[in-house]
């Protein structure tokens, strides 16, 4: 008797392989077509940035608290302490910085155990018409007497949640945020006066200069003026020297008034 299962056709396994071996070539087509982009590209160590090695001064390079003094200039170390002796908001951020650090302080407290005291002193005088027999009377005290009384509480909170650690974080950051404040507002009035009289000594060199401008063409009219008079030079050289002299006078009218707004700036910020 033949066996059904061997007795039917036989299956193709080529033709079964057929669409796997087409889609493996496909596979190969496309990696060979893909472009080399190298290796794996991979993060730079941060001391290698630029903006890393810019900071490499030492801390004692930085500007200091007072860094105008090293300018050595008795004027302007004057102006800047006078500023900062009187200026209302840097009073203001200096009052802010010190309630930031009580309440810090307040805040650190209640990690520590507290400790607190009573103590009473009071004078009394027993009575004897209280109703006590008259037998025991002559055993009680009489007169005055002073009565004395202390006592000593101690408590501790235990922080197992962490609140007052975290109250006393945030606490420090604000106060350290507040003291950020006073050094921005010292350094701003800082450096505003210094900009203001870095801007009056320039001013005041050009003023020179500008006299001396004045004065110097004030000379070439005259001279002018003389040769015309002996008949050596005419009348338009005359009006160009004259209108010489007005523009020289202009420029130093100029820079008069921004001597005088730069004066008043520094005295705003004075206060």
């Amino acid at each position: 008797m033949e066996n059904p299962n061997l007795s039917g056709p036989r299956p193709d396994h080529r033709r079964a392989a057929r669409p796997l071996m087409v889609a493996l070539a496909g596979a190969l087509v496309l990696g060979a077509c893909a472009p080399d982009l190298g290796a794996m590209p991979k993060p730079e160590p941060i001391g290698r940035y630029a903006v890393k090695a810019s900071f490499k001064a030492p801390k004692a390079a930085w500007p200091q608290d007072d860094w105008w003094k090293s300018f050595h200039d008795p004027e302007l170390t004057k102006l800047i302490d006078e500023a900062l002796a009187g200026a209302p908001d840097l009073r203001i951020a200096e009052a802010r910085m010190r309630a930031a650090y009580g309440a810090a302080e307040a805040s650190g407290a209640a990690l520590w155990p507290s400790l607190t005291g009573d103590a009473t002193v009071q004078p009394t005088k027993q009575s004897l018409n209280t109703g006590f027999p008259d037998r025991f009377k002559n055993l009680m005290p009489k007169g005055w007497h002073t009565q004395t009384r202390g006592s000593l509480d101690l408590s501790y909170e235990m922080d197992f949640f962490g609140k007052n650690r975290a109250a006393l974080a945030a606490a420090t950051s604000e106060a350290e945020a507040a003291r950020a404040d006073v050094a921005a507002a010292r350094l701003a009035l800082s450096t505003a006066i210094a900009s203001a009289y870095a801007d009056l000594v320039r001013l005041t060199a050009d003023q020179r200069t500008a006299e001396d401008a004045v004065h110097g063409r004030e000379q070439s009219a005259g001279l002018v003026a003389s040769r015309v008079k002996n008949g050596l030079e005419n009348q338009g050289q005359l009006a160009q020297a004259r209108a010489e002299v007005a523009i020289a006078q202009g420029q130093k009218d100029a820079i008069d008034g921004q001597i005088a707004r730069t004066r008043n700036q520094i005295a705003a910020l004075l206060g």
